[in-house]
């Protein structure tokens, strides 16, 4: 029942509609530019420039379709009362307006509908938060040792005992092309969680924060948790 409703809330989260809109387009665009490197071999940087600028489009076009959603469920009084530069504000205010009203109407379908039910989902989601954990710097260097290990070993000449110069270039060439195309929409796509962290709270956090104000508002929602 918990993990049913973690699940749906998850998937109204700015955070992660970015990632569903985002990856499949990221994972295409890469694939797209390895083939055209490696396959056709066209210029290197400049289809890394293009991959680079389709990411960057796929990312205005989401924030824009994100906006013009979060502005039709913004009543027209309410901007025009409100200073331009504030305009984001409300519509960031409408967004947590639809996601908690969401919350509600699938506790309800879980019959969670009393302060009792509330506490015990908020008491349970806290204990159930997953803790982060990040890579350590041993785990990096021996990430990278053992990726340059590999290049060695396909440089590695057996006749005469030494490493092929020319082919340790091409082998660091290929792999550090892969790396770059498949590196960038990880970076690109981790800058945009942080920026959209530095708004909001974290997710792990969203979801025990949003059943505390519902828990701390029942009397504003007790009408739609009873149905």
């Amino acid at each position: 029942m918990f993990s049913e409703i973690e699940k749906e809330y998850k998937k109204g989260l700015q955070e992660r509609r970015f990632f569903a809109y985002y990856w499949p387009r990221a994972i295409f665009i890469a694939a797209l530019a390895l083939v055209c490197d490696l396959a056709f071999g066209f210029n290197r940087w400049l289809v890394y420039g293009i991959m680079v600028l389709f990411l960057i489009l796929f990312i205005a076009m989401f924030f824009l379709r994100d906006f013009r959603y979060g502005l039709a469920h913004v009543e027209p009084e309410k901007l025009r009362k409100t200073a331009r530069k504030h305009h984001m504000k409300v519509i960031l205010e409408a967004d947590d307006e639809i996601r908690i009203n969401n919350l509600v109407a699938d506790l309800r379908r879980h019959n969670l509908r009393t302060k009792s039910d509330l506490e015990l989902a908020i008491n349970y989601f806290e204990r159930n938060r997953p803790v982060a954990s990040k890579p350590n710097l041993l785990e990096w260097t021996l990430s990278i040792a053992v990726t340059l290990s590999s290049i060695v070993l396909l440089a590695y000449d057996t006749e005469t005992g030494v490493i092929n110069a020319q082919k340790f270039i091409s082998a660091f060439g290929s792999t550090m092309t892969i790396a770059l195309v498949v590196l960038t929409p990880a970076i690109i796509a981790k800058f945009i969680s942080a920026r959209i962290s530095a708004a909001r709270t974290k997710v792990d956090s969203f979801l025990t924060e949003d059943l505390a104000f519902i828990y701390v508002n029942y009397a504003q929602y007790k009408e739609q948790l009873e149905g």
